[in-house]
């Protein structure tokens, strides 16, 4: 953001990098922006972006520290969802093998927040 100018979505590097969710990302971010440009308050639009919890660049170091893995690393980190996924498995993964406790809940709420329709259903529901 400079001046009158907002760059969005992904060219504003505004996709999550573990689950490559920038579709969600590019219309909120785009929504926020024009919100904040008719006000004439571009700053908001900046706060807006270092706020919310999509863009946390916590999902950076998960993504940096699971770009590292070796396949020993990910046999075990992924060794609990073996019998599938759910929020108790995760949860167990976590107690079980706490130096990948960053990186399970990075994933868990990379999901939560970019795969769900629910990011698209706030939208219409604004459009409306």
């Amino acid at each position: 953001m400079d001046g009158r100018c907002a760059i969005v979505g992904d060219a504003a590097c505004l996709a999550n990098p573990l689950c490559f969710g920038g579709i969600g990302a590019a219309l909120l971010s785009g929504r926020e922006a024009a919100r904040a440009m008719a006000d004439g308050r571009l700053e908001r639009y900046q706060r807006w972006v270092s706020r919310n919890p999509m863009f946390s660049p916590h999902f950076m170091g998960a993504h940096d520290t699971f770009a590292s893995w070796g396949p020993e690393e990910i046999a075990d980190a992924m060794g609990p969802f073996r019998k599938g996924y759910s929020l108790a498995r995760g949860a167990y993964a976590m107690m079980r093998r706490p130096r990948w406790a960053e990186v399970y809940m990075s994933v868990y709420i990379a999901f939560n927040l970019g795969w769900r329709c629910r990011i698209l259903n706030r939208l219409k529901s604004s459009v409306q």
